[in-house]
C-alpha cells in the first residue's frame, strides 16, 4: 500500500493539468513527518511562544501530534 507521499506523487502524475488546493488529507499520522522529526528536536531548547518545553510536549506527544495534524 502506498504511503501518503507516494499517493501525492501518483496524483500529481495522473492529473498534470489540475491544481492541488490541499495536500494534507493525502497524509496520515502513521507516516507523518511530524512524528519522525520529533526526536530530532533539541531537548534543551528554549520553550516555545506558548511556554511549552520539549519535556512538556513529550508527556502527551501522541495526542498533541494528532491534534496538530488535524489543525494543519
Amino acid at each position: 500500500m502506498p504511503n501518503g507521499l507516494e499517493r501525492l506523487w501518483q496524483a500529481a502524475r495522473d492529473r498534470k493539468k489540475e491544481k492541488f488546493t490541499a495536500l494534507l488529507h493525502h497524509l496520515d499520522l502513521d507516516i507523518c513527518l511530524l512524528e519522525e522529526a520529533y526526536p530530532d528536536l533539541k531537548i534543551n531548547a528554549a520553550p516555545g511562544v506558548d511556554g511549552m518545553t520539549w519535556q512538556d510536549y513529550d508527556a502527551g506527544r501522541e495526542l498533541r501530534l494528532k491534534c496538530l495534524h488535524l489543525r494543519v
